[in-house]
């Protein structure tokens, strides 16, 4: 007996079977709702956005440094 017939022994005898081998349901139509559902901003986006906005009222020369980022 090779080493590695061994060794897939061993691992056979201590990993337990696998029950099932597919999802228990279906994901596809999940993602097709997901995707068709209307995108809602989140608190987080519309407060950076907020604090972006205001730092840009503040500071007028940073418009440069922002368009220069993106």
């Amino acid at each position: 007996m090779t080493d590695d017939d061994r060794l897939r022994n061993l691992l056979r005898s201590t990993l337990p079977k696998v029950a099932s081998r597919g999802p228990v349901r279906d994901l596809w139509p999940s993602v097709v709702d997901r995707i068709a559902s209307p995108m809602r901003p989140s608190w987080f986006d519309l407060g950076l956005a907020a604090i972006v906005a205001i730092l840009l009222v503040v500071f007028p020369d940073w418009l440069l440094l922002l368009a220069y980022q993106l």
